[in-house]
């Protein structure tokens, strides 16, 4: 919060400041905020000369009731409380003046230092320092054209994290929603090693670690400044008023508030590794794909409490220090200094660090490193007694990331990709306890079976002219094609997808292969009841065939034209379940290099993620042309969606299903598609 000194005594290099900044109307604020001031000190004025007048007044009242002088006594007691009653008004004039002054003040940003460049967004912020190559004066980063040259094509984290099978995004979307990632073996290992290195390095530089909570009261919001700036990109427990916190400057920087420290005690040094929290509305596109814009993330937090006139050494020796993280991790980094229109609601400067990647072709910011000057101490009331002349004044504040993870995790996978797999930074790997990540340690031995030798004879020697992956196969067979030749059917469960497929195809002769063992049982005898029997054969597999590297590499040299992957329907198979949903994006791109032309994939997934599939098949030119939502019951709302692509473009077809009435009864479109099989 601005100081009554800055836009009073200094109102023209404020007005200034907050052009800068692109506040609007900011000689029309400043004013309104100094004719706030005006009449708080008019009021306060006023105030003071009642109360000496009522003060006076008392005095004779008494000396006259001596003197005998009664009715005077009680003209002047009359008088005095008429100034009582005056006095009441101006104090509330007052406080009306004070509180209309702090609203307004919560409103306006800080004022950025003079060494801050002018501009309007991210392409005015300086280039200041590059590990690439010598920064010129003039650099910025609408025109910084230096990027590393690796010289071969890098896959994204996101694809990545798949392979190695380190982040199940899916699953996170699954428990929590988009935004939520699930680490997985490695990659949690990688995650905590990323922690407990960066912790580590602090403690070094001489920060005390502070475990905070995750979770603050509206006091703590307002004191930082993310209340009211940005309550709407703060998650807020409403019955409680709590907020979760977007990052632990603020629990950490709220220690200090309404505290008076000793210089002695300055600078103070923390450091917290907390659980960030981050609506981020309105966020959307590729740039936000994966791990680069989270709900939930992981970071450390560096944060200091110094004096005015040590401020400038202690905001230098941050960044020394969040450089030297990223020296250490190898990364490709630049340091901008941030332009006026591009900095945060309440720095006065700030420094901003990214590391390019090159997978995605741009750079991503990994940490902001801010002097706050006295704008949030203000709020906080955090004070310091000067040694010299026993004076109170206000404190500096400062923090940075250092760092977060979720980007940083994204450009180590990136930026160390190499035949052997995922090379792990030195630094890393006395908290990591391994060097590399690669595909043989996350992949697990075949399994030697009879069932599973058939199986890869199958695989690698029959024309397949359809494929199903998971359940929900009523569904799906009841739109498939009568086909000839070889149906392969992974998740038959009990056999009876198995048996529709062998029903409604006619000539097909259908392979149903599952990993639970018990399902299998029910599914043979299911098999040799059935009147088709002689074209249906159930295999016991494990696990394995479900990893891409087990299935997929098996029959890439038979193109499959009809496709159903994984829907999660429930949760009866467990492991089936999480195998399927690891399995989405590789199918895509299965499907996009061998689908005929004229060849239909259709899946049913659940509704929630049924849009990111949709995008998914398109980056592959796969286009949707049937979509029906599925529900369970008349009124009730969809929870899957039955989605048919091909690689011709074809008005796209839109409809719900309802599977029962609202009397439980089969509907005649579902019964339509379904009595041949429930004969």
């Amino acid at each position: 919060m601005l100081t009554i000194t800055q836009f009073s005594e200094l109102k023209e290099s404020t007005i200034k400041g907050l052009q800068k900044k692109h506040f609007p109307e900011a000689e029309k604020v400043v004013d309104m905020l100094n004719a706030y001031n005006d009449k708080r000190k008019e009021c306060q004025m006023k105030l003071d000369e009642n109360l000496s007048k009522q003060n006076s007044s008392a005095k004779s009242i008494g000396l006259l009731m001596r003197e005998g002088k009664r009715e005077e006594a009680e003209a002047i007691k009359r008088e005095v409380a008429s100034l009582k009653e005056i006095g009441k008004e101006l104090q509330k004039e007052k406080e009306q003046a004070e509180e209309n002054l702090k609203n307004l003040l919560l409103t306006v940003p800080n004022v950025p230092y003079d060494e801050v460049p002018e501009g309007a967004d991210a392409s005015a912020n300086v280039v200041v320092k590059s590990s690439l190559r010598e920064c010129r004066p003039d650099d910025t980063v609408g025109n910084w054209d230096t990027v590393p040259q690796n010289g071969e094509a890098q896959l994204p984290h996101w694809e990545l994290a798949k392979k190695y099978h380190l982040i199940d995004f899916d699953l996170g979307v699954k428990i929590s929603g988009a935004g939520f990632p699930v680490y997985i073996g490695k990659g949690a290992q990688l995650q905590r090693a990323l922690i407990n290195f960066f912790l580590a390095e602090a403690n070094k530089a001489g920060y005390t670690e502070i475990m905070p909570p995750t979770v603050v009261n509206a006091a703590s919001g307002y004191g930082t400044g993310q209340l009211p700036d940005k309550e709407g990109q703060m998650y807020h427990c409403e019955v409680d008023d709590l907020y979760l916190i977007p990052t632990a400057e603020v629990p950490v920087t709220n220690i200090y508030r309404d505290v008076i420290l000793d210089e002695k005690e300055l600078p103070i040094k923390n450091c917290a590794y907390t659980e960030c929290f981050r609506r981020e509305a309105g966020s959307y596109g590729k740039d936000v794909r994966g791990l680069n814009r989270l709900h939930e993330f992981s970071k450390i937090e560096i944060v200091r409490i110094d004096t005015p006139q040590h401020s400038r050494q202690s905001h230098q020796e941050m960044l020394d220090h969040v450089e030297g993280l990223l020296k250490k991790l190898e990364l490709p980094y630049r340091i901008l200094r941030l332009c006026g229109g591009d900095q945060s609601f309440t720095s006065a400067i700030c420094y901003d660090f990214e590391v390019y990647s090159e997978a995605q072709g741009r750079w991503l910011e990994v940490s902001s490193v801010s002097n706050f000057d006295t704008y949030q101490a203000n709020r906080l009331k955090c004070r310091y007694r000067r040694e010299d002349n026993k004076k109170i004044e206000l404190c500096h504040t400062l923090n940075g990331s250092a760092l977060a993870l979720p980007r940083i995790l994204a450009a180590i996978l990136e930026d160390n990709q190499t035949e052997k797999g995922i090379r792990i930074p030195q630094a890393l790997v006395p908290y990591t306890g391994f060097e590399f990540i690669d595909l043989l340690e996350i992949l697990p031995p075949p399994a030697v079976k009879d069932a599973d030798f058939r199986f890869r004879q199958f695989a690698v020697s029959q024309q397949l002219s359809a494929m199903k992956v998971g359940t929900d196969g009523v569904l799906l067979g009841a739109w498939a094609e009568a086909r000839e030749g070889q149906i392969l059917d992974i998740g038959t469960g009990t056999g009876l997808i198995s048996l529709m497929l062998a029903q409604r195809t006619r000539q097909a002769s259908v392979i149903g292969i599952d990993i639970d063992g018990w399902a299998v049982e029910e599914a043979r005898m299911n098999a040799q009841r059935s009147p088709w029997k002689e074209r249906l054969e159930i295999l016991h597999v494990g696990i394995e065939h479900y990893h891409p590297n087990g299935l997929f590499d098996e029959i890439v040299s038979n193109p499959p034209c009809y496709i159903s992957s994984p829907s999660s329907r429930d949760g009866r198979r467990d492991n089936a379940r999480c195998a399927g949903t690891e399995l989405h994006e590789t199918i895509i791109a299965f499907v996009s290099e061998f689908l005929m032309e004229d060849g239909v994939f259709e899946v049913v997934i659940p509704l929630t993620i049924a849009d990111d599939f949709i995008w998914k098949c398109w980056e592959h030119n796969l286009y949707l042309y049937r979509r029906t939502d599925v529900c369970t019951r008349q009124g009730k709302s969809p929870k899957r969606s039955l989605l048919a692509f091909g690689k011709q473009k074809k008005p796209l077809e839109s409809s719900i299903l309802c599977l029962m009435n609202a009397q439980g009864e089969r509907t005649s479109e579902y019964r339509h598609l379904t009595e041949d099989f429930y004969l």
